[in-house]
Protein backbone atom coordinates (compact mmCIF):
# COMPACT_ATOMS: atom_id res chain seq x y z
CA UNK A 1 0.00 0.00 0.00
CA UNK A 2 3.11 2.21 0.92
CA UNK A 3 4.95 1.76 -2.60
CA UNK A 4 1.32 2.68 -4.41
CA UNK A 5 1.10 5.62 -2.50
CA UNK A 6 4.24 6.42 -3.45
CA UNK A 7 3.84 6.41 -7.06
CA UNK A 8 0.70 8.20 -6.84
CA UNK A 9 2.43 10.68 -4.99
CA UNK A 10 5.48 10.77 -7.06
CA UNK A 11 5.84 13.92 -9.13
CA UNK A 12 7.12 13.63 -12.81
CA UNK A 13 10.38 15.94 -13.04
CA UNK A 14 8.10 17.93 -16.16
CA UNK A 15 5.64 18.43 -13.96
CA UNK A 16 5.34 22.52 -13.43
CA UNK A 17 4.98 23.52 -9.80
CA UNK A 18 1.26 25.38 -10.23
CA UNK A 19 0.37 21.91 -10.94
CA UNK A 20 1.82 19.64 -8.44
CA UNK A 21 -1.33 19.27 -5.88
CA UNK A 22 -4.02 18.55 -8.75
CA UNK A 23 -1.90 16.30 -10.25
CA UNK A 24 -1.73 14.48 -7.16
CA UNK A 25 -4.96 14.48 -6.38
CA UNK A 26 -6.57 13.87 -9.82
CA UNK A 27 -4.16 10.89 -9.70
CA UNK A 28 -5.66 9.60 -6.86
CA UNK A 29 -9.26 9.77 -8.18
CA UNK A 30 -8.12 8.32 -11.19
CA UNK A 31 -7.24 5.24 -9.51
CA UNK A 32 -9.60 5.08 -7.21
CA UNK A 33 -12.03 5.86 -10.43
CA UNK A 34 -10.39 2.62 -12.18
CA UNK A 35 -10.74 0.38 -9.18
CA UNK A 36 -14.49 1.21 -8.39
CA UNK A 37 -15.02 0.41 -12.48
CA UNK A 38 -13.12 -2.61 -12.41
CA UNK A 39 -15.36 -3.81 -9.13
CA UNK A 40 -18.28 -2.29 -11.06
CA UNK A 41 -17.24 -4.79 -13.98
CA UNK A 42 -17.82 -7.94 -12.12
CA UNK A 43 -20.87 -6.42 -9.87
CA UNK A 44 -22.69 -5.96 -13.48
CA UNK A 45 -21.62 -9.30 -14.42
CA UNK A 46 -23.48 -10.85 -11.22
CA UNK A 47 -26.55 -8.76 -11.82
CA UNK A 48 -26.59 -9.99 -15.05
CA UNK A 49 -26.58 -6.32 -16.77
CA UNK A 50 -24.66 -7.26 -19.55
CA UNK A 51 -24.63 -3.84 -21.31
CA UNK A 52 -23.11 -1.73 -18.11
CA UNK A 53 -20.65 -4.95 -17.68
CA UNK A 54 -19.43 -4.22 -21.16
CA UNK A 55 -19.44 -0.51 -20.87
CA UNK A 56 -17.79 -0.52 -17.26
CA UNK A 57 -14.42 -1.97 -19.61
CA UNK A 58 -14.62 1.18 -21.64
CA UNK A 59 -14.76 3.35 -18.27
CA UNK A 60 -11.66 0.85 -17.32
CA UNK A 61 -9.88 2.00 -20.51
CA UNK A 62 -10.79 5.84 -20.07
CA UNK A 63 -9.27 6.00 -16.42
CA UNK A 64 -6.27 4.23 -17.38
CA UNK A 65 -5.62 6.86 -20.54
CA UNK A 66 -6.69 9.55 -18.66
CA UNK A 67 -3.96 8.32 -15.61
CA UNK A 68 -1.04 8.20 -18.12
CA UNK A 69 -2.25 11.48 -19.67
CA UNK A 70 -2.52 13.21 -16.35
CA UNK A 71 1.60 12.18 -15.69
CA UNK A 72 2.91 13.21 -19.15
CA UNK A 73 1.60 17.15 -18.08
CA UNK A 74 -2.01 16.57 -20.12
CA UNK A 75 -4.34 17.40 -17.31
CA UNK A 76 -6.87 19.37 -19.12
CA UNK A 77 -7.37 16.33 -21.32
CA UNK A 78 -7.40 13.90 -18.83
CA UNK A 79 -9.65 15.73 -16.57
CA UNK A 80 -11.79 16.33 -19.90
CA UNK A 81 -12.11 12.56 -20.73
CA UNK A 82 -12.73 12.17 -17.46
CA UNK A 83 -15.92 14.19 -16.94
CA UNK A 84 -16.86 12.56 -20.42
CA UNK A 85 -17.00 8.91 -18.91
CA UNK A 86 -19.13 10.28 -15.57
CA UNK A 87 -21.25 11.68 -17.85
CA UNK A 88 -22.05 8.67 -19.93
CA UNK A 89 -22.04 6.33 -16.85
CA UNK A 90 -24.68 8.38 -15.47
CA UNK A 91 -27.11 8.16 -18.86
CA UNK A 92 -26.45 5.17 -19.24
CA UNK A 93 -27.04 3.49 -15.86
CA UNK A 94 -30.38 5.62 -15.61
CA UNK A 95 -31.21 4.13 -18.48
CA UNK A 96 -31.03 0.56 -17.43
CA UNK A 97 -31.24 0.22 -14.01
CA UNK A 98 -32.55 4.03 -12.66
CA UNK A 99 -31.34 6.70 -10.53
CA UNK A 100 -31.62 4.65 -8.03
CA UNK A 101 -28.43 3.14 -8.59
CA UNK A 102 -26.59 6.36 -7.40
CA UNK A 103 -24.66 6.69 -10.44
CA UNK A 104 -24.71 10.09 -10.67
CA UNK A 105 -23.42 11.23 -7.49
CA UNK A 106 -20.07 11.27 -9.13
CA UNK A 107 -20.95 14.44 -10.92
CA UNK A 108 -21.12 15.84 -7.58
CA UNK A 109 -16.90 15.62 -7.45
CA UNK A 110 -16.79 17.00 -10.91
CA UNK A 111 -17.51 20.10 -9.39
CA UNK A 112 -14.89 20.81 -6.81
CA UNK A 113 -12.40 19.11 -9.39
CA UNK A 114 -13.42 21.77 -11.56
CA UNK A 115 -12.67 24.22 -9.00
CA UNK A 116 -9.18 23.13 -8.29
CA UNK A 117 -8.07 23.23 -11.88
CA UNK A 118 -4.40 25.31 -12.12
CA UNK A 119 -3.65 28.55 -14.53
CA UNK A 120 -7.83 28.39 -15.33
CA UNK A 121 -9.44 31.39 -15.14
CA UNK A 122 -12.02 31.90 -11.96
CA UNK A 123 -15.02 32.64 -14.86
CA UNK A 124 -14.21 29.26 -17.04
CA UNK A 125 -14.20 27.27 -13.57
CA UNK A 126 -17.44 28.95 -12.94
CA UNK A 127 -18.90 27.95 -16.10
CA UNK A 128 -17.90 24.18 -16.25
CA UNK A 129 -19.41 24.15 -12.43
CA UNK A 130 -22.78 25.20 -13.76
CA UNK A 131 -22.67 23.38 -16.66
CA UNK A 132 -22.40 20.11 -14.29
CA UNK A 133 -24.92 21.30 -12.54
CA UNK A 134 -27.19 21.53 -15.41
CA UNK A 135 -26.28 18.28 -16.40
CA UNK A 136 -27.24 16.59 -13.01
CA UNK A 137 -30.43 18.53 -13.12
CA UNK A 138 -31.12 17.14 -16.80
CA UNK A 139 -30.37 13.84 -15.81
CA UNK A 140 -32.82 13.61 -12.70
CA UNK A 141 -35.18 15.31 -15.22
CA UNK A 142 -34.45 12.42 -17.52
CA UNK A 143 -35.10 9.40 -14.87
CA UNK A 144 -38.38 11.21 -13.93
CA UNK A 145 -39.17 10.56 -17.84
CA UNK A 146 -38.58 7.07 -17.98
CA UNK A 147 -41.50 5.13 -16.94
CA UNK A 148 -39.51 2.08 -15.94
CA UNK A 149 -36.09 1.22 -16.02
CA UNK A 150 -34.71 -1.08 -19.32
CA UNK A 151 -33.35 -3.76 -16.89
CA UNK A 152 -35.43 -4.04 -13.46
CA UNK A 153 -33.48 -4.74 -10.35
CA UNK A 154 -34.34 -5.61 -7.00
CA UNK A 155 -34.41 -3.53 -4.56
CA UNK A 156 -31.85 -5.03 -2.59
CA UNK A 157 -29.36 -4.92 -5.68
CA UNK A 158 -30.18 -1.16 -6.30
CA UNK A 159 -29.71 -0.34 -2.25
CA UNK A 160 -26.60 -1.99 -2.83
CA UNK A 161 -25.47 -0.31 -5.81
CA UNK A 162 -26.51 3.16 -4.31
CA UNK A 163 -24.30 2.96 -0.74
CA UNK A 164 -21.83 1.50 -3.00
CA UNK A 165 -21.67 4.66 -4.92
CA UNK A 166 -22.25 6.91 -1.70
CA UNK A 167 -19.51 5.26 -0.36
CA UNK A 168 -17.25 5.94 -3.19
CA UNK A 169 -18.47 9.69 -3.98
CA UNK A 170 -17.32 10.18 0.04
CA UNK A 171 -13.92 8.67 -0.30
CA UNK A 172 -13.27 10.81 -3.70
CA UNK A 173 -14.25 13.95 -1.92
CA UNK A 174 -12.17 12.91 1.20
CA UNK A 175 -8.82 12.63 -1.11
CA UNK A 176 -9.71 16.16 -2.21
CA UNK A 177 -10.72 17.60 1.12
CA UNK A 178 -7.46 16.18 2.65
CA UNK A 179 -4.94 17.48 -0.30
CA UNK A 180 -5.96 20.76 -0.04
CA UNK A 181 -6.66 21.06 3.25
CA UNK A 182 -3.24 19.76 3.75
CA UNK A 183 -2.09 22.12 1.13
CA UNK A 184 -3.81 25.00 3.13
CA UNK A 185 -1.98 24.22 6.07
CA UNK A 186 1.75 23.91 4.42
CA UNK A 187 0.99 27.60 2.98
CA UNK A 188 -0.15 28.95 6.28
CA UNK A 189 3.01 27.28 7.94
CA UNK A 190 4.91 29.05 4.96
CA UNK A 191 3.22 32.48 5.35
CA UNK A 192 4.38 32.22 8.97
CA UNK A 193 7.82 31.77 8.31
CA UNK A 194 7.94 34.50 6.08
CA UNK A 195 6.95 36.66 8.75
CA UNK A 196 9.70 35.46 10.18
CA UNK A 197 12.54 35.51 7.88
CA UNK A 198 14.24 38.44 6.37
CA UNK A 199 13.87 37.90 2.73
CA UNK A 200 17.78 38.84 0.99
CA UNK A 201 19.68 36.99 4.16
CA UNK A 202 16.85 34.28 4.82
CA UNK A 203 17.88 34.25 8.39
CA UNK A 204 15.52 35.98 11.25
CA UNK A 205 14.12 39.64 10.52
CA UNK A 206 13.54 42.52 13.59
CA UNK A 207 9.84 41.20 13.83
CA UNK A 208 11.08 37.83 14.89
CA UNK A 209 13.63 38.62 16.98
CA UNK A 210 11.61 41.11 18.81
CA UNK A 211 9.29 38.42 19.73
CA UNK A 212 11.84 35.87 20.41
CA UNK A 213 14.00 37.96 22.61
CA UNK A 214 10.73 38.48 25.14
CA UNK A 215 10.42 35.30 25.49
CA UNK A 216 14.11 34.25 26.29
CA UNK A 217 13.94 37.21 28.63
CA UNK A 218 10.99 35.56 30.67
CA UNK A 219 12.86 32.56 30.25
CA UNK A 220 16.22 33.78 31.79
CA UNK A 221 14.84 35.92 34.27
CA UNK A 222 12.77 32.91 35.87
CA UNK A 223 16.16 30.80 35.41
CA UNK A 224 18.34 33.66 36.57
CA UNK A 225 20.96 33.27 34.05
CA UNK A 226 22.83 35.22 31.80
CA UNK A 227 21.96 36.67 28.24
CA UNK A 228 24.35 37.84 25.87
CA UNK A 229 23.64 39.87 23.14
CA UNK A 230 25.95 41.26 20.18
CA UNK A 231 25.44 44.17 17.67
CA UNK A 232 27.32 43.67 14.31
CA UNK A 233 27.50 46.45 11.99
CA UNK A 234 29.51 46.11 8.46
CA UNK A 235 32.54 48.34 8.16
CA UNK A 236 32.50 50.89 6.00
CA UNK A 237 29.15 49.13 3.97
CA UNK A 238 27.91 52.36 2.54
CA UNK A 239 31.03 52.87 0.49
CA UNK A 240 30.76 49.32 -0.66
CA UNK A 241 27.80 49.67 -1.65
CA UNK A 242 28.71 52.56 -3.21
CA UNK A 243 31.31 51.56 -5.11
CA UNK A 244 30.99 47.65 -6.06
CA UNK A 245 26.75 48.34 -6.40
CA UNK A 246 23.77 47.26 -4.82
CA UNK A 247 23.56 43.89 -5.92
CA UNK A 248 26.86 43.61 -4.82
CA UNK A 249 25.85 44.70 -1.67
CA UNK A 250 23.13 42.41 -1.22
CA UNK A 251 25.64 39.11 -1.82
CA UNK A 252 27.52 40.48 0.82
CA UNK A 253 24.97 40.69 3.33
CA UNK A 254 24.01 37.48 2.51
CA UNK A 255 27.81 36.17 2.92
CA UNK A 256 27.94 37.74 6.27
CA UNK A 257 24.58 36.37 7.12
CA UNK A 258 25.52 32.94 6.18
CA UNK A 259 28.68 33.00 7.81
CA UNK A 260 26.98 34.16 11.09
CA UNK A 261 24.54 31.42 11.00
CA UNK A 262 27.13 29.02 10.59
CA UNK A 263 28.85 29.72 13.84
CA UNK A 264 25.72 30.49 16.00
CA UNK A 265 24.20 27.18 15.89
CA UNK A 266 22.54 26.06 19.26
CA UNK A 267 18.63 25.62 19.25
CA UNK A 268 17.98 28.99 21.34
CA UNK A 269 20.67 31.05 19.61
CA UNK A 270 19.42 33.45 17.47
CA UNK A 271 20.82 35.36 14.41
CA UNK A 272 18.53 38.42 12.97
CA UNK A 273 19.11 41.03 10.98
CA UNK A 274 18.06 44.51 12.48
CA UNK A 275 18.49 46.55 9.44
CA UNK A 276 20.55 47.79 6.65
CA UNK A 277 23.98 46.63 7.47
CA UNK A 278 23.20 45.71 11.15
CA UNK A 279 22.85 42.24 12.76
CA UNK A 280 21.56 41.11 16.50
CA UNK A 281 22.87 37.71 17.95
CA UNK A 282 21.21 36.49 20.98
CA UNK A 283 23.26 33.94 22.46
CA UNK A 284 20.98 32.37 26.05
CA UNK A 285 23.04 30.92 29.22
CA UNK A 286 25.99 32.39 28.07
CA UNK A 287 28.44 35.08 29.78
CA UNK A 288 30.53 37.71 28.13
CA UNK A 289 33.61 35.24 27.68
CA UNK A 290 31.31 33.07 25.31
CA UNK A 291 30.45 36.28 24.30
CA UNK A 292 33.53 37.29 22.95
CA UNK A 293 34.64 33.77 21.94
CA UNK A 294 32.09 34.04 19.52
CA UNK A 295 32.60 37.49 18.13
CA UNK A 296 36.50 36.38 17.44
CA UNK A 297 35.12 33.32 15.76
CA UNK A 298 33.02 35.81 13.67
CA UNK A 299 36.16 37.98 12.91
CA UNK A 300 38.42 34.83 11.83
CA UNK A 301 35.43 33.78 9.53
CA UNK A 302 35.31 36.98 7.74
CA UNK A 303 38.62 37.12 7.39
CA UNK A 304 38.62 33.32 5.30
CA UNK A 305 35.70 34.97 3.11
CA UNK A 306 38.08 37.71 1.94
CA UNK A 307 35.17 39.93 0.27
CA UNK A 308 37.03 42.43 -1.20
CA UNK A 309 36.90 45.36 -0.15
CA UNK A 310 38.34 48.60 -1.81
CA UNK A 311 36.95 51.42 -0.28
CA UNK A 312 37.76 50.29 3.64
CA UNK A 313 40.12 52.25 5.51
CA UNK A 314 41.09 49.47 8.11
CA UNK A 315 41.18 46.66 6.08
CA UNK A 316 41.21 45.51 1.86
CA UNK A 317 38.66 42.72 2.85
CA UNK A 318 34.97 42.92 4.62
CA UNK A 319 35.39 43.67 8.37
CA UNK A 320 32.86 44.23 11.26
CA UNK A 321 32.80 46.19 13.87
CA UNK A 322 30.85 44.50 17.45
CA UNK A 323 29.53 45.46 20.94
CA UNK A 324 28.74 43.00 23.48
CA UNK A 325 26.19 43.02 26.44
CA UNK A 326 25.91 40.17 29.07
CA UNK A 327 23.48 40.50 32.18
CA UNK A 328 21.33 38.47 34.23
CA UNK A 329 17.45 39.89 33.11
CA UNK A 330 15.87 41.06 36.42
CA UNK A 331 13.21 43.65 36.69
CA UNK A 332 15.19 46.63 37.36
CA UNK A 333 16.25 46.32 33.69
CA UNK A 334 14.86 46.07 30.05
CA UNK A 335 15.55 44.35 27.02
CA UNK A 336 15.28 47.67 25.31
CA UNK A 337 17.69 49.58 28.02
CA UNK A 338 20.11 46.08 26.87
CA UNK A 339 20.16 46.26 23.35
CA UNK A 340 20.84 49.98 23.86
CA UNK A 341 23.91 49.10 25.87
CA UNK A 342 25.14 46.73 23.03
CA UNK A 343 24.56 50.01 20.67
CA UNK A 344 26.30 51.90 22.50
CA UNK A 345 29.16 49.36 22.85
CA UNK A 346 29.47 49.27 18.89
CA UNK A 347 29.66 52.63 18.82
CA UNK A 348 32.69 52.64 20.63
CA UNK A 349 33.86 49.93 18.42
CA UNK A 350 33.35 52.45 15.55
CA UNK A 351 35.56 55.14 17.64
CA UNK A 352 38.19 52.97 18.05
CA UNK A 353 39.27 52.32 14.42
CA UNK A 354 36.62 49.67 13.56
CA UNK A 355 37.16 45.97 12.83
CA UNK A 356 37.28 45.44 16.88
CA UNK A 357 34.96 44.12 19.77
CA UNK A 358 33.70 46.38 22.89
CA UNK A 359 32.22 44.49 25.80
CA UNK A 360 29.68 47.08 27.38
CA UNK A 361 30.53 47.84 30.88
CA UNK A 362 27.24 47.77 33.42
CA UNK A 363 29.01 47.96 36.58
Amino acid sequence: MTSITKHLSKIPEHIKAPDYRFFVVTNYCYFLGFLLHFSFLFTFYFFNVMPMATYNLVSCTAFIISFITNKKGFHIFAIFLCCVEVNIHAILSIYFIGWNSGFHYYLLVIIPVVFLMPRTHYLLKSGMAAFFTICYICLHQYSLSIEMPNILLSDIKLYTLNYYNIIGTAILLAIIGYFYSTAAKNAEKALARLAKIDGLTQIANRRHYDSYIQKEWNRLKREENFLSILFIDIDFFKNYNDFYGHQAGDDCLKHVASTLKEIVNRPADLVARYGGEEFIISLPNTRDEGAKKVAHQIQEQLKKLQIPHARSIVNQYITCSMGIVSFVPNDNSSIEAMVEHADKALYQAKENGRNCIITADLS
